[in-house]
């Protein structure tokens, strides 16, 4: 679906990413991991749009939207529910905005109700929701998903996870999945890149990678997760 071949990005002499060479499959939920960084957001950014490689190649014919980490600073809080998710279909001038707002806000899981308040007044899952559904309102067919519950306990993440498997499932979405938390992609991702340094230092399906680590950056993340993570019960219930 999308190729990223010797992609290239730096920031004056550091290099953010370093030849990048990398497939996202349709259809699939594509977990993107590293520390603070090693170039994930960076990645996204190029991916939809916000910045341009210093060298490489993109190909992405898809439509596409981000949804970013804090789901408060993301939106205007000068305007109510109805207004930020019906905003892109106003701009590409789509008819009947209203009756697709009203579709998106039950789809991800809120009430007609909200749709007059602002978004103070909510919570922070329920932000990301909102977020979801405005990413969602063009009809994009790949998503990218940068750290989008980082911001949340343990509880909210669990609902969005749980959430965007479902709107995937349901509207065959693509998705990059962008963290740090390495149980946490394990419950959504297919497979797992993992980034360090602005390199792409293993690719793998999800499962082979936990069992079977082959670079020792990969091995030092998975030997810091506490060992009660790391057994398939917890795994199984863990954050779904």
């Amino acid at each position: 679906m999308i190729k990223l071949r010797k992609l290239t990005k730096s920031y004056g002499e550091k290099k953010a990413l370093n030849s990048i060479d990398l497939d996202i499959n349709e259809g699939e939920i594509l977990g993107l991991v590293g520390e603070s960084g090693s170039g994930k957001s960076t990645l996204a950014k190029l991916l939809i749009g916000l910045e341009t490689p210093t060298s490489g190649t993109i190909e992405n014919p898809y439509r596409s939207q981000i949804v970013f980490q804090d789901p408060y600073s993301s939106m205007n809080p000068r305007m109510n529910i109805m207004s930020i998710i019906a905003e892109p279909l106003h701009i590409k001038r789509i008819p009947n905005a209203k009756q697709r707002v009203l579709e998106l806000i039950q789809q991800v899981g809120l009430s007609p109700d909200h749709l007059t308040r602002y978004p103070h007044s909510f919570s922070g899952g329920q932000r990301q929701r909102i977020c979801i559904a405005r990413a969602l309102a063009l009809k994009p067919q790949f998503l990218i998903c940068d750290e989008p519950t980082s911001a949340l306990d343990i509880h909210c993440q669990s609902q969005i996870i749980k959430l965007l498997k479902d709107l995937q499932a349901e509207m065959n979405l693509t998705i990059l999945f962008i963290t740090h938390d390495l149980p946490l992609i394990r419950a959504i991702a297919d497979r797992i890149a993992v980034l360090h340094q602005g390199n792409l230092v293993e690719l793998a399906e999800s499962e082979t990678l936990y069992n079977d680590p082959k670079n020792s950056y990969t091995k030092r993340l998975l030997d810091a997760i506490p060992a009660s993570w790391c057994s398939k019960s917890r795994r199984d219930k863990a954050p779904l």
